[in-house]
């Protein structure tokens, strides 16, 4: 199971068409290739340090200031970094943009994410707001999305509206 972060927009007659859900943790695809996935979702600013941080690592191992594993180190860092906050980042873009966190749900796929937020209600959220955790593993989950309204998501923790 993975936990997915609601992200609904603030105002807008459109509101349940916007809502994003993105799976919280570590991006494959962003760690392969961290500068087509930046692209991808229009996270310019960390497109340009990934540029950045290439062009740098580079050039110090034209200038052999760096042997090569290092080089190779350094630019398998700068994809880790992307990989395992990249999510963190696109969720820090909507809440600029004025989304605000719903809820987190933990669920099998986003087509499952998707049904528990908007088909029956059963979101961890609401089953920890309503105490209907029957088992002990649904009241541990729950425990979890509340420890996550505190604005800490992926390693790096960034404070949101609320």
């Amino acid at each position: 199971m993975a936990s997915y972060v609601v992200m609904r927009p603030g105002s807008g007659e459109d509101r349940s068409e916007r809502t994003a859900f993105i799976r919280d943790g570590f991006s494959i695809i962003a760690f392969l290739v961290p500068l087509i996935w930046c692209i991808w979702y229009r996270l310019w600013a960390e497109a340009i340090l990934v540029v950045v941080a290439g062009l740098l690592i580079g050039a110090a191992g034209e200038l052999a200031v760096l042997p090569e594993v290092a080089i190779i180190l350094l630019s398998l860092l700068v994809n880790l970094l992307v990989g395992l906050e990249g999510q963190a980042r696109r969720i820090a873009r909507l809440r600029r943009k004025g989304f605000r966190q719903e809820a987190v749900i933990w669920a099998a796929g986003i087509e499952e994410a998707e049904a528990r937020h908007f088909g029956d209600g059963s979101s961890l959220r609401d089953r920890g707001k309503q105490h209907h955790a029957a088992d002990p593993e649904d009241a541990a989950m729950a425990t979890l999305v509340r420890a996550g309204d505190h604005g800490l998501v992926g390693m790096v923790g960034h404070r949101g509206a609320h």
